[in-house]
């Protein structure tokens, strides 16, 4: 028994369609709307605010390092001239 032309299309496009949906379920870069629903405003509000205090934390925590760097090139830096002002001390000997 042949199939009417307009049989034959209904087939050959539910089987496109159902060969599409399993490659949407397998292909992990594809963006799917069956797949995933995505995220609320209130959640990617409150993700962002998380975000926010991380990177502030983040800041003062470098702003701290590079506090206690400089003081100890302070001393590092007079011990150095100290150390250079001896060696001219020496030399002038």
């Amino acid at each position: 028994m042949r199939k009417s032309p307009k049989g034959r299309k209904e087939s050959s496009k539910r089987e496109r369609e159902e060969g599409r949906t399993s490659q949407e379920d397998t292909n992990p870069f594809r963006k799917s709307s069956r797949t995933r629903s995505s995220p609320s405003r209130s959640e990617e509000e409150k993700k962002s605010k998380e975000m926010d205090k991380e990177m502030k934390i983040m800041i003062r925590e470098i702003k701290e390092d590079k506090a206690g760097i400089r003081e100890e090139n302070k001393v590092l830096r007079k011990e150095l001239a100290a150390v250079c002002e001896e060696m001219r001390g020496r030399e002038e000997k």
